[in-house]
């Protein structure tokens, strides 16, 4: 198995700190997560989405949403969610940038685009499916009107405006980024940055 290098671990950090950053922001969370599945591998990909899913999970005995309320009762969803939910958009990158691979690099943005919105989309089927399915179970009774109720609402008032947003914002991400790492300085010795 192929080791990171410290340039990707680097990269890791930088997207786990913003993702931290992020993290008390709506709609803007998941950000950082779309941006590693754009332009990392399958392993940092499912690396950021574990990580998410473990900062959803302390982040919700910290709230008082019903999202978070679900998420005490069920603590598994988060984690479980979001990690299957960035291996789907890591693979749905990879499936656009095999159907773009054609098309000038100009279009990159078209990829990254449709790359986040897939992801916005598995993030709310996932975890909305999941709690919806799994948590009235974990809760109860009383939980059950409560996350029947008030969860419907929250996701589909949320969802529209997080794929919005992840849709515009995590393509101009990944150009700069990318276009910045075209400028580094190649080294001598042929190894990765």
């Amino acid at each position: 198995m192929k080791h990171l290098s410290a340039y990707e671990l680097a990269a890791a950090a930088a997207a786990f700190a913003l993702m931290a950053a992020l993290s008390f922001a709506p709609f803007v969370f998941l950000l950082p997560v779309l941006f590693v599945c754009c332009t990392r591998g399958l392993r940092l990909s499912l690396l950021s989405g574990l990580f998410f899913g473990l900062l959803s999970m302390a982040l919700s005995f910290m709230g008082t949403s019903p999202l978070s309320y679900a998420f005490m009762q069920a603590p598994w969803i988060p984690v479980a969610a979001r990690v299957l939910g960035a291996g789907l958009t890591w693979g749905a990158g990879r499936l656009f940038a095999f159907l773009f691979r054609k098309t000038p690099e100009k279009r990159r943005y078209l990829r990254y685009g449709l790359t986040a919105a897939a992801g916005s989309l598995f993030n709310t089927l996932l975890v909305g499916g999941a709690v919806l399915l799994f948590a009235p179970v974990a809760a109860g009774r009383e939980g059950d009107i409560i996350l029947s109720a008030v969860l419907p609402a929250i996701i589909a008032l949320n969802a529209p405006i997080e794929l919005a947003v992840n849709t515009l914002v995590v393509p101009l991400l990944c150009m700069a980024v990318t276009k910045m790492e075209g400028r580094l300085p190649k080294r001598r010795d042929g190894a990765d940055r």
